[in-house]
């Protein structure tokens, strides 16, 4: 595990003073602060071993409070120019990622906004804004800090100036503490525990309590991303949030659905009304099952009246691939008017080498079980150097893309959700895409063979994915009819079940064949050998830098999109608008594939007005065959029958419907694909390679046109 302390510098003097920003020194409050918060810290967490800081002055002084009461030579302190002046949202990130795993803790001291809006992003847990002098405190379940990464840390403890007095309470002022955990140095033995606490209060044992609770999140982690677990105590299936596991809403089951577990298995409701938008079409999937057993004592004065309880917790968890070590934990729950006593009792057992606990045990849990959150995502995010050879980032790329197709087979065979296929079939596209688009990086026989592969594999799938559409339209295919023609359009939709049954039988047969395992197979062993250089002879882009290549392709492909929207602002025609789908869907693709090697403030704009017209071509796409779809399974309901009319007459209602939507996807596409346009022209495409170079405008329509 990794921790990582986040640290907004503490006040500093006006801007007005006649120094540069960068000298500007703490003001005296902000001193106070400092301190304060440096005490705080070093009261409630594990040590920093490596202080780093902005080259800042208020930074600089901030981080100094801290290593004075951590007794950190100051001259160790690290300074990055980049927390001063960076303006790049990973900055940090990449700043952490480079630590030395042999840390285990380190500090960052920096500034709003390039700290502060960062946590959120690494912990969404996290829901407070950073005020000067502010520090929270984070935890990854990671083993190297390469693995640090937005969505997983779990933000432990916040704490701000406004919440730390810098002077310390008179005892009578003492507040009533909150409960605090702790978790055991060593092999926790309760017999002992007690004999060593019975020289300071007698102990009174209360009933024991068990619990047992089954956690369920999406094979994406929708809930945990939202900072959300949903957990099963029969009867009750309850939303906690993360991580004060808060109670957002709760339902009374008389019994469980069998997982998977979709949002239309749940009885309407509260809970059912939350979490629906949070999991959308997804399943929800058993993650794991804790055992609990808590022991309450009572810890008594002279007076024989409790003024402490502690509860001795211990969590046996265990999930499909076995059971993790037993978990224990020592909470301490303070009475009021017994302040001191718990203070007492927490400073005993700090003696005792016990570590104070914020973590959540939904989160030591999962990392006991080798758990890691988030640990999908089918969302290609690629930090290639610009330098790159490019049959490297070829090989890069098409891994995790792999790496996707078979992180989803399980869900594909088990038949969770729809949605396993269609990450799988967007992974195989997109791998198609890599190999199709950046050209000359394979041999001629190698780049043949994988799209003969990818293409095979789209057939193969394509059956079921055209019928899992259909069918998660069901709902809205009811609303476009009128109300008398929606219970006629159910035999269609049984007719459709019936043939995902079939088509589904079929795919999974596939799945287990040995050709797929061979063609999977050999794929991952080209990719994962350290394989030689291809040669310039049969490869000649193999060893040019990738940003080079996804320059030319790039600009080619942004012209021929703008050149096929131009005549299809002048001439419609139904199957231009299918190849601008196509060739839009293969601009995306590159983009993502390549994105990181170019200024992302220039590049998101072009991303975000892409997608907008992709969506609008997709569609009109997806009406077109829809219709002809439909205008198939009409035919099987006989339109003079008097069992099947309704249903044949439904059915051409909906076509109809179709119809209407396709026209007016034509009617929003102008608009669309100008904006598009406009974000890409001579001047702005992010990727051009080189400044001053006359080229054509490609927003100028062509002076060519088609018969």
């Amino acid at each position: 595990m990794k921790t990582l302390y986040i640290v907004r510098h503490a006040k500093a003097v006006s801007r007005e003073r006649p120094v540069p920003d960068i000298e500007r020194p703490l003001s005296e409050r902000g001193r106070r602060d400092a301190q304060a918060m440096a005490d705080y810290t070093h009261a409630h967490g594990p040590i920093p071993e490596v202080l780093i800081s902005s080259p800042a002055l208020r930074a600089f002084e901030t981080a100094q409070a801290f290593a004075q009461v951590y007794q950190y030579p100051v001259a160790r302190i690290r300074t990055y120019t980049s927390l001063y002046n960076g303006t790049e949202p990973h900055t940090l990130l990449h700043l952490v990622q480079r630590l030395d795993d042999a840390v285990c803790t380190a500090m960052v001291i920096g500034h709003h906004p390039l700290c502060s809006d960062r946590v959120p992003d690494l912990a969404p847990t996290f829901r407070h804004a950073m005020p000067a002098g502010s520090v929270v405190c984070l935890q990854f379940q990671v083993s190297s800090w390469t693995e640090v990464a937005s969505g997983r840390g779990v933000a432990v403890w916040f704490h701000d100036p406004k919440h730390n007095p810098s002077s310390p309470l008179p005892d009578h002022a003492l507040q009533t503490p909150t409960a605090l955990t702790f978790e055991p140095a060593a092999a926790f033995d309760a017999s002992h525990f007690a004999r060593d606490l019975q020289a300071l209060y007698d102990i009174r044992t209360d009933a024991k309590t068990n619990r047992q609770v089954t956690y369920f999140d999406t094979f994406d982690w929708r809930l945990y991303n939202q900072s959300l677990t949903l957990q099963w105590e029969a009867p009750h299936l309850r939303l906690h949030a993360l991580p004060d596991d808060h109670q957002h809403s709760c339902e009374a089951l008389l019994s469980l659905p069998p997982a998977p577990i979709l949002a239309p298995d749940l009885p309407p409701g509260a809970l059912l009304q939350r979490l629906e938008p949070v999991i959308g079409i997804r399943a929800l999937l058993p993650l794991f099952e804790c055992t609990s057993q808590y022991d309450t004592w009572c810890l008594l004065n002279s007076d024989d009246k409790t003024v402490v309880r502690l509860v001795i917790e211990r969590h046996t968890c265990a999930n499909a691939q076995g059971s993790a070590p037993p978990l224990t934990r020592v909470c301490l729950k303070p009475l009021k008017g017994y302040a001191q006593e718990a203070e007492h009792v927490q400073q005993w057992l700090l003696a005792r080498g016990f570590i104070p606990s914020h973590t959540p045990l939904y989160a030591l849990a999962l990392a006991a079980l080798d758990v890691t959150p988030n640990h999908y995502n089918a969302k290609p995010q690629f930090q290639l150097p610009p330098d790159m050879p490019a049959h490297a980032a070829m090989r890069s790329i098409l891994r995790f893309l792999f790496g996707v197709m078979r992180q989803n087979e399980a869900g594909i065979l088990n038949d969770f959700d729809t949605e396993f296929l269609h990450d799988f079939r967007v992974a195989s596209r997109r791998a198609r895409s890599a190999v199709g688009q950046i050209k000359g990086v394979l041999d001629k026989s190698t780049t043949l063979r994988l799209k003969q592969d990818l293409a095979s594999l789209g057939v193969m799938t394509n059956r079921v994915r055209d019928l899992d559409v259909y069918l998660l339209q069901q709902a809205d295919y009811r609303a476009k009819l009128p109300a008398d023609a929606q219970d006629a359009i159910e035999p269609l939709f049984d007719l459709l079940k019936r043939d995902r049954k079939q088509a589904m039988h079929g795919l999974k047969r596939k799945l287990r064949s040995n050709a797929y395992a061979e063609l999977m197979t050999r794929w991952e062993t080209f990719l994962n050998a350290d394989a030689a250089e291809p040669t310039a002879k049969t490869a000649p882009n193999a060893s040019r830098p990738i940003r080079k290549i996804a320059q030319k392709r790039l600009s080619k492909l942004s012209d021929r999109v703008v050149q096929t929207g131009h005549l299809l602002l002048t001439c419609e025609d139904d199957k231009r608008f299918h190849e601008l789908r196509i060739d839009c869907k293969k601009l995306r693709y590159v983009l993502e594939f390549t994105s990181s090697l170019f200024p992302q403030p220039a590049v998101a704009p072009v991303i975000k007005h892409l997608r907008k017209l992709q969506d609008v071509l997709g569609d009109f796409h997806d009406c077109c065959v829809q219709q002809e779809t439909l205008k198939t399974y009409a035919e099987q309901f006989d339109a003079h029958a008097a069992e099947t009319q309704a249903t044949h007459q439904a059915i051409r209602q909906l076509i109809d419907v179709l119809e209407r939507e396709k026209q007016a996807c034509k009617a929003a596409f102008a608009k669309r694909f100008q904006t598009f346009a406009a974000s890409v022209e001579d001047g702005k495409q992010p990727w051009k390679p080189a400044k001053g170079k006359a080229t054509k405008s490609i927003l100028s329509p062509p002076r060519w046109t088609f018969s």
